[in-house]
């Protein structure tokens, strides 16, 4: 468990990506897009070796206190209003899908690479026994626990 303490390079990380002066004037000078942002992303993953296995590049990364940020996640009052959560099927967010189950909300999913014609998941906590709900929350369970959906059949969200 990664702990919050001065110093951590998670911390400083975190402060340096999320102060919105910080932010605003990197936004400023560089006029970051969407590619660079993810650009300063892996870098100061990578160089604060805070990347877990395959690494930062090319991938929405799995990091050193991705379960830290599902928590800090789970406490914001959009989540905790909401009934149904979308998230990525990247291993990162597997804590954020299961701390969403377990507060009863449907979690909606793209499939791994979008398979054709039904490229969207629901996992619906009230149709899987509470220990059912850590196995669905990962990429390989949620295919043996949920049924796909066309884009039609995804629940909307707000």
């Amino acid at each position: 468990m990664l702990e919050s303490r001065p110093g951590c390079a998670l911390n400083e990380l975190t402060q340096s990506l999320t102060d919105p002066i910080q932010v605003s004037q990197g936004f400023e000078e560089m006029s970051l897009t969407k590619d660079a942002l993810r650009e300063k992303i892996w870098q100061a993953l990578t160089a604060n070796k805070l990347a877990r296995i395959p690494g930062a590049y090319g991938r929405i990364p799995n990091f050193v206190g991705a379960e830290t940020a599902a928590r800090l996640l789970a406490k914001l009052d959009v989540l905790q209003s909401a009934d149904t959560v979308k998230c990525n099927p990247n291993s990162p967010q597997r804590h954020v899908r299961h701390a969403a189950l377990k507060a009863g909300k449907v979690v909606c999913q793209a499939v791994p690479r979008l398979p054709k014609p039904k490229p969207f998941i629901e996992l619906d906590p009230t149709k899987l026994e509470e220990s059912a709900l850590w196995s669905a929350s990962s990429i390989r369970g949620v295919l043996k626990t949920t049924y796909q959906l066309t884009k039609r059949e995804i629940r909307s969200l707000p």
